[in-house]
């Protein structure tokens, strides 16, 4: 059954920043004077998604092959098909990727959900053997906007005690993403760190922006993510119909950038086109982007990316750490780190700049 939310408080929500930077855009100050910042997200959803064997109805309609939505709503006579689009990223399009990214010794993080860690604890454990960072996707691959809300608490920590018991470290993630939300999932990811004793370092939780930047409301740092460079457009429409799409737009979104960023301002490659200085997040799916014709462009894209200096390619937590780190321990001003212009901004203009609620949020020392 699906849980009807009651009307949300719009004084609970994180404001709408209309105005940001208002042209006055920051440096981030890459490292090593980098033009670019790029960042590979590999996304591991397979055993998380609608199947019988998790208790469900209806197969999973959502990123795979079969892009026909009935197949969403037919009991499990979708099995050879959906579901079996899941597997393969295990049995093949996981280690694919792997390989690709050994070869180029690229870092990445792993998006993954809880239940997937259970079922492939393999995803964990060679992830972690190539130092890539872990983030947790919830438990399962579902929508979260249909479940009560006591349920998606009990998934976000079940999904962070499954991926520490797979981890042979026993790593806590420190970060989350949600891509099918309720609407107080932040608040629930909040609240499940906060029970495990741990702190949430930042959110993956944001589309607003091409720079890390604090929310106002809850000071969460979020480290912007975007849909553009990301392989599901190989499945939703209106997206990429072959590999030379994929490349083509994504080596051209890099390509303005780094040329924006030789002429003085700094980006992050998030897998949307982004301004100044910026970051760029470049999104896979195993189950997508290792089917032989499309993992061909991918290469292609990697050794473009490759022949160019000034680029930086780190991990997310990295760049969270990175941009906060212009923070020390007897002040802040908005030139201390980028990350925070966008925060003293808004708190400028609603006149709350000197209001220490705010920067304790941000900044806990002060």
């Amino acid at each position: 059954m699906t849980y009807a939310y009651p009307p949300q408080n719009l004084d609970d929500l994180e404001p709408q920043d209309w105005p940001g930077y208002e042209g006055d855009w920051p440096n981030p100050q890459w490292p090593g004077g980098a033009k670019v910042c790029v960042s590979f997200v590999v996304h591991a959803e397979a055993g998380a998604e609608s199947h019988e064997t998790n208790g469900d109805a209806y197969p999973e309609a959502w990123l795979n092959e079969t892009v026909f939505g009935r197949y969403g709503t037919l009991p499990h006579n979708a099995g050879t098909n959906s579901s079996s689009v899941y597997e393969y990223e295990t049995c093949r399009g996981f280690w694919n990727v792997l390989d690709v990214f050994d070869r180029y010794s690229l870092p990445a993080t792993l998006f993954v959900c809880g239940r997937s860690a259970e079922v492939f604890p393999t995803y964990i454990t060679e992830a972690e053997s190539r130092g890539w960072e872990l983030v947790s996707e919830n438990y399962r691959f579902l929508d979260y906007y249909s479940l009560d809300p006591s349920v998606e608490l009990e998934h976000a920590t079940k999904a962070i005690e499954s991926i520490s018991k797979a981890s042979t470290k026993g790593t806590v993630p420190r970060s989350y993403y949600m891509s099918r939300p309720s609407p107080i999932s932040e608040s629930v990811a909040v609240e499940a760190w906060k029970n495990k004793g741990v702190e949430l370092g930042y959110s993956n939780c944001a589309y607003g922006d091409d720079l890390p930047y604090y929310g106002l409301k809850n000071g969460i740092l979020y480290v912007p993510m975007s849909l553009d460079c990301n392989d599901q457009k190989f499945i939703s429409a209106p997206g990429f119909s072959s590999g030379v799409d994929f490349y083509d737009h994504i080596s051209s979104a890099f390509d303005c950038l780094y040329k924006e960023g030789l002429e003085g301002s700094q980006k992050m490659m998030t897998g949307r086109r982004e301004s100044l200085l910026t970051l760029r997040q470049v999104a896979l799916h195993p189950r997508i982007i290792s089917r032989p014709g499309r993992l061909a462009y991918l290469i292609n894209l990697i050794e473009h990316i490759q022949k160019h200096e000034g680029v930086w390619i780190p991990t997310r937590s990295e760049i969270a750490e990175y941009v906060g780190s212009g923070l020390n321990s007897n002040s802040i001003s908005v030139s201390a780190s980028a990350c925070v212009i966008r925060f003293v901004r808004r708190a400028q203009r609603e006149g709350t700049l000197n209001d220490d609620r705010h920067w304790k949020k941000v900044h806990p020392r002060k």
